[in-house]
């Protein structure tokens, strides 16, 4: 009997020990295998990112050989950290541009990078309007949506308003009867409705201030106007260099003004006398192919006159530039009359840009550099960087730049975040300008 029991109590223990045996098994079977997945999700998300540094890497190279410039192949080979990235680059002529594409790989783990790298020259517009020591002067019902930046006086009559912040810069910056919908910065704010906080020194007359008043606080520094005129040099010289000239002594130009009143596509063009663009008939076209400049005034008029870029240029601003180098005082002016219409090729960064050399105003002289009035809309930007701008009733804008700006009743500036890096149709050669620079997959 004790033979027995003894039996049954050994073959319990050993059940008990296969049955321990086997949990234990499946234990270490189950706990291996959550480690090994933990191993191998820990080595993925690392060759993961060895990959994508590789290819951010390769990219950085790529465009770094492009700018510098250093020789450049089609497909370049960087090896980081036993990861390879293969960049390589591809140009688009419509844009003119260059797509980069990095792919990166360790241990079968791709990532990749792209950017794109837009030929040629061009200029960045940071705000609404930018002013240099003429300021920015506003009447009553003149409207802005976009941020305002002045080396001199900011003012408003009556109901004018701007949508966004507003910046006076320097110890002699001021700003009086401004409504304004963001902050203001200033040594001397007066009469003025600040939606949000206004950071000052003097207020020369109460202010309604929505938000925080931040007092004596240290003035702005004063900027510069974002074309100097270097660039504009290149842009003329890129002209003759590439294009046709129209002397001063041809027979367009033997009345002493080229009046263009028929469609036509024009482009890389220097015109030596005065220049009118005028509508004939139900309506005239005149497509740009390249940036123009004339050597004398510049006028657009007529009713139905359209102004357009050449589709094919896309992404790409074309500045048409007034410049008479022997008289910036009483020419190179700009005048717009009429409900002219001006097109951009399409692209959502494609604008005419209406360039005036004229000096008048920053030498205390009364010339408009350049004349708004009478409904010029589209897709057109201001730019005088030595004069003054005067902007009448009914006229709508991207941006205006100017050594001094004037809106009159009922004009408004309504700013694109586009604006910022535009590109032009010409300008020194080499230059880059990124784009988009993001992971595709």
């Amino acid at each position: 009997m004790n033979n027995v029991y003894r039996q049954q109590k050994g073959a319990a223990l050993l059940i008990f020990i296969l049955f321990f045996l086997l949990g234990s098994t499946a234990l270490t079977l189950a706990l291996g295998r959550t480690v090994y997945s933990d191993l191998l999700s820990f080595r993925l998300l690392f060759d993961s990112k060895q990959s994508y540094l590789a290819a951010d890497s390769g990219l950085e190279d790529m465009a770094h050989r492009f700018i510098v410039p250093l020789e450049v192949d089609t497909t370049e080979i960087v090896v980081i950290g036993g990861a390879t990235a293969t960049t390589t680059s591809s140009y688009d002529s419509t844009d003119d541009k260059y797509n980069l594409l990095a792919v990166g790989v360790v241990n079968n783990a791709y990532r990749s990078n792209t950017t794109s790298l837009f030929v040629g020259s061009g200029a960045s517009f940071n705000f609404g309007v930018q002013t240099g020591n003429g300021g920015f002067h506003m009447a009553n019902n003149s409207f802005l949506i976009g941020n305002v930046f002045s080396n001199g006086a900011i003012t408003g009559a009556g109901s004018a308003e701007i949508q966004g912040d507003v910046i006076a810069g320097g110890p002699s910056g001021s700003i009086d009867g401004v409504e304004a919908t963001g902050s203001a910065w200033a040594d001397t704010i007066g009469d003025s409705h600040i939606h949000v906080d206004a950071y000052y020194n003097t207020e020369s007359s109460a202010n309604v201030v929505g938000g925080t008043r931040y007092t004596p606080s240290a003035n702005q520094a004063t900027s510069t106007l974002p074309i100097p005129d270097e660039k504009v040099e290149l842009i003329k010289q890129d002209i003759l260099d590439n294009g046709t000239v129209i002397a001063s002594t041809s027979a367009e130009c033997s009345s002493g003004t080229y009046t263009i009143d028929f469609d036509t596509t024009i482009g890389f063009l220097k015109i030596e006398c005065n220049v009118i663009l005028k509508k004939t008939g139900p309506s005239t076209t005149i497509t740009l192919d390249g940036p123009i400049w004339v050597e004398g005034d510049l006028e657009f008029t007529g009713s139905g006159l359209t102004i357009e870029i050449d589709a094919a240029i896309g992404a790409r601003t074309v500045p048409i530039i007034a410049d008479n180098e022997s008289n910036r005082l009483t020419s190179s002016k700009i005048k717009v009359t009429n409900s002219i219409d001006f097109l951009g090729s399409g692209s959502p960064k494609s604008y005419i840009l209406l360039l005036s050399q004229n000096e008048s105003a920053e030498n205390g002289g009364t010339e408009a550099a350049v004349d708004l009035n009478n409904s010029a809309n589209g897709d057109i930007l201001i730019y005088a960087g030595h004069g003054l701008v005067e902007i009448g009733n009914s006229i709508a804008l991207k941006e205006v730049t100017a050594y001094q700006v004037d809106l009159a009743n009922g004009a408004n500036v309504t700013y694109e975040s586009g604006l910022v890096n535009l590109l032009f149709t010409s300008g020194p050669g080499g230059g880059f300008s990124f784009g988009t620079w993001g992971e595709t997959y």
